[in-house]
């Protein structure tokens, strides 16, 4: 994991069309000394298997950062997953249509020596909201099927879904409903599982929101099922 990380901040600090280039969290001011800085800390936490997040933003066509924005843009980033103090290197590139910034953070806290889970494991939602953010502070237009929205009074909020859920139980499960006069466990995943599934922000309310209606999730492979009464639901 150090050597795939220390592979990847090389690549995304040397590729052709780097616009910029910075870090956070350094003695050195070097390429080369962020590298065995990143290193000899990953190294401090030998129960890890991967101590390293690679993430990337990108703006839309036509939309292009200044120097200060990308760097703006990674504080609020670290910020949003709890990582403010942790080792950051990044490179905003133009070799696509699309400028975007490769960010690879160490999770490892240079004085707990600790590896955090931002947002206790759910850092896509936490990644989500920092998007959020970083296009209110700079004023860049939300991407369509946003999360994430930033009120007036600065506070974040889930963007409520418009309408009734698309998803419909399926022939079979209707054919039941029908004939039991009751409502079928996809019904019941789509209309009172899914919105406590959309709204929950960690794995813990997940379960006790799901628990309250008399539904459990349990991982499957790559994914998950819900169990209702004796009925698994994909």
């Amino acid at each position: 994991a150090v050597e795939n990380a220390v592979k990847i901040a090389r690549l995304v600090t040397r590729r052709p069309k780097v616009l910029h280039v910075g870090a956070y969290g350094f003695v050195t001011r070097r390429r080369s000394g962020w590298k065995a800085e990143m290193v000899a800390l990953a190294f401090e936490a030998p129960r890890s298997k991967n101590p390293f997040s690679h993430w990337i933003l990108s703006w839309p066509k036509g939309e292009v950062p200044t120097a200060r924005q990308f760097d703006e843009a990674v504080v609020l980033f670290l910020d949003e997953l709890g990582l403010p103090e942790h080792q950051v290197v990044y490179a905003a590139h133009q070799d696509t249509e699309n400028v975007h910034l490769h960010m690879v953070i160490n999770r490892v806290h240079p004085d707990t020596v600790r590896v955090i889970k931002p947002n206790r494991g759910f850092d896509h939602e936490a990644g989500q909201r920092a998007i959020a953010r970083i296009e209110h502070v700079q004023g860049w237009k939300p991407e369509r099927g946003a999360r994430y929205a930033v009120s007036p009074d600065g506070a974040i909020a889930r963007i409520p879904k418009a309408g009734p859920a698309a998803r419909k139980p399926s022939q079979r499960a209707r054919d039941i409903e029908v004939w039991s006069g009751e409502r079928s466990a996809e019904r019941i995943c789509i209309e009172e599982a899914a919105p406590r599934m959309a709204a929950a922000s960690t794995w813990a309310d997940l379960h006790r929101e799901l628990a309250a209606i008399g539904i459990e999730y349990r991982r499957k492979g790559s994914g998950g099922v819900l169990v209702v009464g004796e009925n698994v639901v994909k």
